[in-house]
């Protein structure tokens, strides 16, 4: 699994968006800023997405990001596909009566 580091942003409506990686501080600061204000200094957070759009979200809506590495999705993937052959290898077990 290859590819580039980036943050997957949740906000309180239950949306998601995948920003650059580069923009953590950026996000990190203005959600301690709005924090340590006791909620009081709202901000319009400009980030950029993978694509190189602009999500618009108030700082006050995010709930939450984490970043996403090639090693994590890469080990993801593994545990995920070692559970799935896991499940596969299971027979039904029929009642008995």
């Amino acid at each position: 699994m290859r590819g580039p580091d980036f943050l997957r942003v949740y906000d309180r409506m239950g949306g998601e968006v995948l920003v650059r990686s580069d923009q953590e501080n950026y996000l990190d600061a203005a959600v301690t800023s709005f924090v340590s204000s006791g909620c009081q200094r709202e901000e319009v957070l400009s980030l950029t997405t993978l694509d190189g759009g602009e999500y618009h979200v108030l700082v006050s809506t995010v709930t939450s990001w984490v970043r996403s590495t090639p090693e994590a999705r890469r080990f993801f993937f593994e545990v995920s596909s070692a559970l799935t052959a896991e499940e596969a290898s299971f027979e039904p077990k029929e009642w008995e009566g």
